[in-house]
């Protein structure tokens, strides 16, 4: 009796850890050391994404340089403490991506369409000041109607 009393204990155990896994696994992911990294949702009128969190200068700085791909579906977000004109380069990248700059109100200011990694050294700027910056796979804009003016939605 003390055995079936143990075996099931270890059971709901399990369905309570796997659930708690699941539930954190939706906002976390690891990166190539195996740190675990911020995700976010970002949310536009007729889609949504996963994005990482950039938010510290080593983040910002590292961006998706490196990266051999970008899942259709995410992005990495870099988070700014103010707005500013932040600009981005594409050192060390290897695909093309578009850059969306976000305001302080969470609309669209700008957006730079198929930054190609050749662009490196040159850098892209937005007219005016954002305080996110959403780095998303070459077309994502288009095929997604994304365009100035537009509200995102960040959520956890």
């Amino acid at each position: 009796m003390k055995l079936r009393i143990l075996f099931g204990f270890l059971i709901c155990a399990g369905v309570v850890a796997s659930f708690f896994i699941l539930l954190n696994k939706e906002f976390l992911s690891h990166n190539k050391e195996g740190e675990v990294e911020s995700m976010i949702t970002v949310r536009f009128q007729t889609t949504e994404l996963k994005a990482r969190i950039a938010k510290t200068t080593p983040e910002r700085a590292q961006g998706l340089a490196g990266a051999l791909t970008l899942v259709e579906d995410e992005g990495m977000l870099f988070v700014f403490g103010a707005p500013g004109k932040y600009s981005i380069w594409m050192k060390g990248m290897r695909f093309p991506i578009d850059v969306i700059w976000i305001d302080e109100n969470k609309k669209i200011i700008d957006i730079r369409e198929d930054a190609r990694p050749e662009s490196y050294p040159a850098y892209f700027t937005p007219r005016y000041p954002a305080q996110y910056v959403l780095e998303v796979n070459a077309g994502f804009g288009n095929r997604h109607q994304i365009k100035i003016g537009d509200a995102a939605e960040f959520s956890l």
